[in-house]
């Protein structure tokens, strides 16, 4: 299995035919329906968030598999960041610890500023209570704004 990241939100997983053998699929058997397939997923998803940093928790992946002419498949990995809850940080060190806190915790988050504060965009509404525990209050604000007067930190 070779694993190899793309881009911050996506990746690539070659599985030859002893990767698929070793977990009891197929190219065919490949489908979420199916319970080894289910399984297979998770553990790829698991092995890539250990050896590249892909996390997929937090948020949406969608899966693409294709086959390969000498056998086996490659799978692509995406992300899907969906935003439902703002946090507003006017002090730089809660902003950062929050920060660190929720990569810890490997919740996605989208950082911005607008110059004079900081905002953590978060999936979910125990992300945004976890980002409040550090001085942050849930803002009113949307993303397009965000986009159009903030800046996007990494």
């Amino acid at each position: 299995m070779e694993i190899e990241r793309l881009s911050r939100d996506e990746m690539k997983v070659v599985l030859s035919e002893d990767d698929l053998d070793k977990m009891n699929l197929t190219y065919d058997s490949f489908d979420y329906e199916n319970p080894t397939a289910k399984r297979a997923i998770r553990d790829i998803l698991n092995k890539a968030k250990e050896e590249i940093g892909f996390i997929s928790s937090g948020g949406r992946v969608t899966l693409a598999l294709y086959p390969k002419l000498e056998g086996g498949c490659e799978l692509y990995a995406t992300r899907l960041c969906t935003i439902d809850y703002y946090v507003c940080f006017t002090q730089l060190d809660n902003f950062l610890s929050a920060k660190a806190g929720l990569e810890e915790k490997g919740i996605n988050a989208v950082w911005y500023t607008d110059g004079m504060r900081y905002y953590a965009g978060l999936p979910t509404r125990s992300a945004a209570l976890f980002a409040g525990e550090f001085g942050g209050v849930e803002a009113r604000i949307t993303e397009g704004f965000l986009k159009e007067h903030g800046k996007r930190i990494t």
